[in-house]
């Protein structure tokens, strides 16, 4: 608009539209809810009849002082709502909680929309009587509609508010505008319906497929395609489809850097192609004129700021999008962003959970594994403890008792964590101990270990294993390294680090180990 123009602007809600029109759209907004709705002026007084009042409410208004009190309350939520711009929640003089939406025009406030008639938790007796006081209402036939109320619920306030904003928007686009009623209210019906379907699941593939189906329908055009940004952040997979083949799909990738139509729609264009087949923007003309696409409408899929990916809608013939079309495919790209970042949020909890129970799982394992405490070793003063960084950890110690007074040392570290990590420091513990039952001499019990972990185990795993047996009558220590951090032996003022041995277990089948003793 020029600067040296002043746009004109009706003082009333009503100069906009016929209070009957707002009446008949309020009643609608209630039947659809089931929720008690209203819109007043900026002084917080009666635009239209109530729709959808409660015998509670009803029984409050009935009197000056609790009409009075109504207005005063609600006043003071509108006038925070038009200070935002948003709906607020907030609870009433009478403890109900209410929603209050602002119909704003050009950023001027015309009036407000105010829905609910639900406390958040059921009503005192002590709270309905002193109510009663307030208003001069009846207080038994008060106390006898509380009863009725029916507590909202965290998913019904979270509906509401959403679907409230959109109506908001909506009401205050159509005063000044002057769109036609009829289309308004099939407009806001198709977003609830379509708000009320994303959000049924939160499996991210059943969201997508719903977004491509429903946005093919509402929109009444032959085919949609949903694409994602993919992690290195240049292309865009296929992540749901509706009515396309699959050659179609197979015709080729979209890289962001090859095409503008995309880079457009993630800029927050809504890029209209009259011809998929001759504009020269279209990566792939000749599929598109094999899969019988004519025209074409792209925006972008944004989440909390960020680009996420794309949605494109393909017609069979030549058409135009009006304005209102495009601004409703807008709005269900929006319904679609937000619905995707709320099914992603879904899987991770769910990952985090399944990792939480496998880190359960192998934390058990593993505490069954470590010896429960130390042995008997006349002589010797022997400790032991293992604290993981995390909740599970890869290090594992163990105590083997042999025959002439002689103790096995165990000390190791296995590759991974988690249950995978438990399970390789149950199989290194195992064949450590099945080539101690029958062998002695440390190398060799190290080389066949070694052995065994590599037929038994994948190749990314792997084991660094420190094993040593204790002479306890001669005081000898023989011991052999197989890639673990050297124990330290304190010796007056020296640290001598217990290396020798070899490589760690389970990369060399045919490695061989040395052995010292101390």
């Amino acid at each position: 608009m020029d600067d040296t123009m002043i746009e004109q602007m009706p003082s009333k809600l009503t100069e906009f539209v016929d209070v009957t029109i707002l009446q008949q759209i309020q009643d609608w907004f209630a039947a659809t809810t089931g929720v008690a709705t209203v819109i007043r002026d900026v002084d917080g007084r009666l635009v239209t009849k109530p729709s959808h009042a409660n015998k509670f409410c009803s029984l409050i208004t009935g009197q000056t002082q609790g009409r009075e009190r109504c207005r005063e309350s609600n006043h003071q939520a509108a006038v925070k709502a038009a200070q935002t711009g948003r709906p607020v929640k907030y609870e009433c003089h009478a403890g109900l909680t209410q929603f209050a939406a602002p119909i704003q025009i050009k950023g001027q406030w015309f009036g407000t929309i105010v829905m609910g008639d639900r406390p958040q938790t059921p009503l005192t007796p002590e709270a309905v009587r002193k109510l009663a006081a307030q208003t001069q209402a009846d207080p038994d036939k008060l106390m006898e509609a509380a009863r009725g109320l029916q507590p909202w619920s965290e998913e019904d306030m979270q509906q509401a508010i959403t679907f409230m904003h959109s109506i908001a928007n909506t009401l205050a686009q159509l005063c000044y505008q002057g769109m036609q009623l009829r289309q308004s209210v099939h407009e806001m019906t198709t977003l609830y319906e379509v708000s009320r379907l994303l959000t049924s699941t939160v499996h991210l593939d059943e969201v997508l497929t719903l977004i491509v189906k429903t946005v093919t329908g509402v929109l009444g055009v032959k085919a949609c395609s949903l694409r994602l940004i993919d992690e290195k952040g240049d292309e865009l997979t296929i992540a749901a489809v509706h009515n396309l083949s699959r050659k179609y799909l197979d015709k080729g990738p979209v890289r962001l850097s090859e095409s503008l139509i995309d880079r457009a729609a993630l800029r927050g264009e809504a890029v209209y192609v009259p011809d998929l087949t001759k504009d020269p923007r279209v990566l792939y003309p000749k599929e598109a004129q094999e899969e019988g696409l004519c025209s074409g409408l792209s925006v972008g899929l944004i989440s909390k700021g960020k680009p996420i990916g794309a949605i494109h809608i393909y017609t069979g013939e030549p058409r135009q999008f009006s304005r209102d079309e495009v601004r409703l495919f807008r709005l269900l790209a929006n319904q679609a962003a937000v619905a995707i970042d709320n099914a992603r949020l879904h899987r991770e909890h769910e990952l985090r959970d399944q990792l939480e129970r496998e880190l359960a799982v192998a934390g058990q394992i593993q505490a069954q594994l470590l010896p429960r405490e130390c042995p008997p070793t006349p002589g010797y003063d022997i400790k032991a403890r293992s604290i993981p960084s995390r909740q599970v950890g890869g290090d594992f110690y163990d105590f083997v008792p042999l025959a002439n007074d002689h103790l096995g040392i165990a000390i190791g570290d296995v590759s991974g964590k988690s249950v995978s990590g438990a399970i390789l420091m149950a199989a290194a513990r195992s064949a450590l101990r099945a080539q101690i039952d029958y062998m002695y001499a440390t190398r060799d019990i190290i080389a066949r270990t070694n052995r065994s972990l590599c037929r038994d185990t994948r190749p990314t795993e792997f084991v660094s294993l420190f094993y040593g047996a204790l002479d306890m009558q001669n005081r000898r220590f023989t011991y052999s390294n197989a890639g673990h951090n050297p124990p330290l032996l304190f010796r007056g003022s020296q640290e001598i680090p217990l290396e020798k041995g070899g490589p760690i277990l389970g990369t060399l089948d045919d490695a061989t180990f040395e052995e010292a003793t101390i």
